[in-house]
């Protein structure tokens, strides 16, 4: 049993680090891969849930870009 766990702790953990390891899927909000207001909008109407609308914590001492 012991050893079950730590196989599937090992495997899942391998998965983690081998799907975040590439610099390519990272993207921030000041980078232009970063989504506008209106393709988050686009987005919100495909799925299911509702989206947190992801903000910069001083975007309010900023001008919008949009």
């Amino acid at each position: 049993m012991r050893t079950l766990v730590a196989l599937s702790i090992l495997a899942t953990s391998g998965l983690a680090i081998a799907s975040h390891s590439g610099q390519e899927c990272l993207c921030t909000y000041d980078q232009s891969c970063w989504p506008t207001a209106s393709e988050f909008s686009q987005l919100q109407t495909q799925v299911s849930q509702p989206l947190v609308y992801p903000l910069p914590a001083a975007s309010a001492c900023y001008p919008t870009s949009d």
